[in-house]
């Protein structure tokens, strides 16, 4: 069990007080929050999670068609990977979009209701399927060495091509259902990318990684390293000759 206040003060002594906290998602047979519809991008909807609005959707008031199919809420259609290579051009072929999305391993939605939260807005995280992170390149900097501090893996952290909501939701769902370690970095959707700051990517952390992760907080450079300490002073909009408080 992770207790989210004693997180969120690990995760504030690491990265300082400006960056913003992650938003964590998982599934119910309840909402956490009453449903409703919130514009045609899931992602663009995520903004009010960040801003703590804890959202809630069912397949009904979910309106992103991809949305629907990589929360699994609806099946994939033959029309989506059309779209996605002759009207997008993300894809050579359809075919092609069909078979990276097959290698997702999409699965319907384990319960009715999707809820998004920031993770100061519960008090555990235990019903979370993982976290996402809205982050700069500094940030991503410590997020990957994050990662990767405690093993030799190649794929400790994974950058692919997918939709945002493939990349932030799919990808961190398949691998928390095998008990997996893969990271994912996300938002390279060139049509999500409006719906982020220019300088902003995603790092989503499956809740089977996130524990043991946790644990190494205080043992890695977030801790007694020097050129972290910089990029942190950077992160928070501290000059280097200024002492952080």
């Amino acid at each position: 069990m992770i207790q989210t206040t004693l997180w969120i003060q690990k995760w504030r002594e690491a990265f300082g007080e400006k960056p913003g906290l992650p938003i964590a998602f998982g599934y119910s047979d309840r909402p956490m929050s009453e449903p409703r519809r919130r514009g045609h991008c899931l992602i663009g909807a995520l903004q009010q999670a960040r801003a703590g609005e804890i959202i809630s959707f069912s397949a009904e008031e979910m309106q992103c068609r991809g949305g629907m199919v990589y929360t699994g809420f609806a099946p994939m259609n033959d029309k989506i990977p059309v779209f996605v290579s002759q009207t997008e051009r993300y894809k050579q072929t359809p075919g092609m979009v069909r078979e990276a999305v097959d290698k997702f391993d999409l699965q319907p939605a384990p319960a009715p209701f999707l809820n998004f939260w920031r993770v100061d807005r519960a008090e555990r995280m235990d019903d979370a399927e993982g976290l996402i992170c809205f982050a700069t390149p500094d940030m991503l900097a410590g997020l990957v060495n994050w990662a990767c501090f405690d093993n030799t893996w190649n794929d400790a952290v994974v950058a692919g091509w997918g939709s945002g909501c493939s990349s932030i939701i799919a990808k961190v769902v398949t691998e928390n259902r095998r008990q997996g370690h893969s990271c994912f970095l996300g938002m390279f959707d060139i049509s999500a990318r409006p719906y982020v700051a220019a300088d902003e990517l995603t790092f989503s952390i499956p809740m089977s990684r996130l524990p043991q992760m946790t644990e190494t907080m205080e043992e890695c450079f977030f801790h007694g390293s020097k050129a972290w300490a910089n990029v942190k002073k950077r992160i928070n909009g501290i000059d280097a000759g200024e002492t952080a408080e």
